[in-house]
Order: C-alpha cells, then sequence, then structure tokens
C-alpha cells in the first residue's frame, strides 16, 4: 500500500474515532427536579389508591379523585360500595408501564392483577387487566380518569375470569 493510501486511510481512522462515541452513545433523557418531584407524588398517589381501596375505605378513595371528576365519583362509589360490602379481603397490584407526562396532567398506564376473597365458604377469585389511570396536578395529585379494564368496583364491572372455592 502506497504512503498516499496510508496517510488517508489514517486521517480517516482519526475522523471516525473522533466521531464514534458521539454516534454510539447512550444519552440519558434529561428529567428536571420539578418532573422527579411531579413522578414522585403520581407514585404517592397510585399507592394511596391501591391501599385506600384494599383497607375499603370509601370517604379516604373518593378523597383521591378530583373534585372536577364528579362523573367518576359517582360511577366508583356504587361499585366500591359493593366491593367493600361483599369481600372481606382485596389484595391488589400495580405494574406501571409508562407515564406520559404534559403540564399538570399525568397518564399511567398499568397492569394490574387483583384477587378478591369472600368469607372463607365463598370463596375467591382472581382477575388482570390493563388501565390507564389519569393523574391531574403537579404537587397534589389526584384521580381524574380510569381508561381500559378498571379494576374498581369490580363486582360490578365484569364476571370474573378464574374462580377458586375455598380458603
Amino acid at each position: 500500500m502506497s504512503s498516499f493510501w496510508r496517510k488517508r486511510l489514517l486521517f480517516l481512522f482519526f475522523i471516525l474515532s473522533l466521531i464514534a462515541p458521539e454516534a454510539c452513545s447512550k444519552k440519558d433523557v434529561k428529567t428536571s427536579d420539578e418532573d422527579l418531584v411531579t413522578i414522585k407524588e403520581v407514585y404517592s398517589t397510585i399507592d394511596r389508591i391501591r391501599e385506600k381501596y384494599e383497607e375499603k375505605d370509601l370517604q379516604a378513595f373518593l378523597a383521591i379523585i378530583e373534585p372536577q371528576a364528579g362523573d367518576l365519583s359517582n360511577n366508583l362509589k356504587k361499585g366500591l360500595e359493593t366491593d367493600f360490602a361483599k369481600y372481606d379481603k382485596i389484595h391488589l397490584r400495580f405494574r406501571i408501564d409508562e407515564i406520559i407526562m404534559d403540564k399538570d396532567l399525568s397518564i399511567v398506564k398499568l397492569h394490574w392483577d387483583g384477587e378478591w376473597e369472600q368469607r372463607a365458604d365463598k370463596g375467591r377469585f382472581r382477575e388482570t387487566g390493563n388501565a390507564s389511570l389519569k393523574i391531574k396536578g403537579e404537587k397534589k395529585t389526584k384521580l381524574s380518569a380510569i381508561d381500559g379494564d378498571n379494576p374498581f368496583g369490580i363486582s360490578l364491572a365484569r364476571e370474573p375470569v378464574a374462580k377458586e372455592r375455598g380458603g
């Protein structure tokens, strides 16, 4: 190989060594401190919703709903009352897939699975689903809507998929 081509290859290698790290780097999405506070508050709200449902605390659950979402609280109230009267124990797990944030609205896409237990002689059932919970606010967040498979008020929503007898 002539020195002419060798110099060109060396120059090309030098240029590629400068460009390659930038082209291959995985830059993290940078979130602001405000976004982190909002994300933390959204997680806290989702956890409070789950806790109040499992504790069968109707008033505390309804207090987490945004006041302007009157339809949501009215629609949920009867289902929650039925669930709380019908089931002795409720276990609900959320697995958050994604949080989409836009100003004061966060959409939490999650997968849920739950187990609702009646008295020992009546049995229990398990159900799973996917839902999007719309959470409004930045510092003090509230539930404003539920799209998809609603895990709350399950006894009115649909028949259970898997049923088990006994304890």
